[in-house]
């Protein structure tokens, strides 16, 4: 990590240490949810969620930073639509990719239950090896509450659920498969919340199994910061390496609804 990865680094934790309460934010990857894997929750309806995030990624082609800015907007009490943009940046490359997603969620005997599709396109630009991808994302997941109301223990939430993806390279491989994830939120002491992330590798797509460990924070007015660390590889994958990232979103009435 270099002198200016590591002045922002700080900076962001020290966000964090001097925070209100945790909000959701999209994620990495695009749809709402913890750091890197989606959940069951929505943007709210007449709201927009927007995002900005620095990731010192695991990459190929000798990339080695992605800028992440996306957004989520809430359709509906159970539905929220989405956009994101990325470039990934190294010394010799760089690589930009985009995607839309919709996620449609309810709850049905105490468990949150939610489905979503995605859809991307990878445009990489590196001098003459250079191969261009789209690909596609369908996941189911379900959310419960851990805890028991009125206990004084901290309010836990864990998500379990599935992910297809598959990708199209112009190189002609087309790989895709079924990869469960589960993803684990603890408020703490002092309003943080603690997001631990998890999802089963699969040769076809991953080095490793995507894995990622964060903290959020609600900075109050509608922004909020998290930091952390995972090994998400060109957006969608698990790396080989745990790479720190940090950002910054603000939650925002669109003034398309009645507030």
């Amino acid at each position: 990590m270099n002198k200016q990865h590591l002045v922002a680094a700080l900076t962001a934790f020290s966000l964090l240490a001097c925070g209100l309460a945790a909000q959701a934010t999209p994620t990495l990857a695009g749809p709402s949810g913890l750091a890197v894997l989606p959940d069951t929750t929505t943007t709210a309806p007449d709201y927009l969620d927007i995002a900005l995030d620095y990731h010192a990624s695991d990459s190929d082609a000798g990339l080695d930073g992605v800028t992440a800015a996306r957004g989520t907007l809430g359709i509906s009490k159970h539905s929220e639509f989405g956009m994101g943009y990325r470039m990934l940046q190294g010394a010799t490359s760089h690589t930009t990719d985009y995607d839309i997603n919709y996620k449609y969620a309810g709850k049905k005997a105490g468990t949150r239950l939610a489905a979503g599709a995605q859809f991307f396109v990878i445009d990489n630009e590196a001098s003459g090896t250079g191969e261009n991808a789209r690909g596609a994302q369908v996941y189911v997941a379900a959310t419960r509450e851990l805890t028991r109301p009125r206990t004084h223990l901290p309010d836990t939430n864990l998500t379990v659920g599935v992910n297809y993806t598959s990708l199209h390279s112009s190189a002609g491989v087309n790989p895709a498969a079924f990869r469960p994830f589960a993803t684990l939120s603890v408020d703490m002491p002092a309003q943080l919340k603690l997001n631990l992330e998890a999802q089963a590798g699969n040769g076809n797509l991953d080095r490793k199994p995507l894995t990622s460990i964060s903290i959020t924070r609600n900075l109050g007015k509608g922004y909020a910061a998290q930091a952390g660390m995972s090994n998400l590889k060109n957006n969608f994958f698990g790396g080989d390496d745990q790479r720190l990232f940090f950002g910054v979103s603000y939650h925002m009435y669109n003034g398309l609804g009645t507030k």
